[in-house]
């Protein structure tokens, strides 16, 4: 079992934004800056973006959809590894 698998198993269901943005950019200290940094990287990648907002997705979304979850995942990878990738480019 992958650690992608690990981690998209126990996801299930429509779940808050806050709770992906915790996921990819837990060193942030509150929501509302792993939010608005996961928004700023939505941005930066016109192809997650455009294939988001085809699921739905839209800035003022609160909740995410599995598939719109499915599409992070897919661009980004687990949480785990995109936090090590990420920080090391720091």
């Amino acid at each position: 079992m992958t650690n992608k698998t690990q981690v998209t198993e126990h996801l299930s269901g429509c779940l808050p934004i806050k709770k992906i943005a915790a996921m990819f950019f837990p060193y942030y200290c509150t929501s509302r800056p792993q939010i608005k940094a996961l928004h700023q990287k939505i941005n930066e990648n016109t192809d997650l973006a455009q294939r988001l907002s085809d699921a739905g997705f839209q800035a003022t979304s609160t909740w995410l959809t599995p598939q719109q979850i499915a599409l992070i995942f897919e661009a980004w990878g687990d949480p785990n590894s995109y936090n090590l990738k990420n920080h090391t480019n720091r």
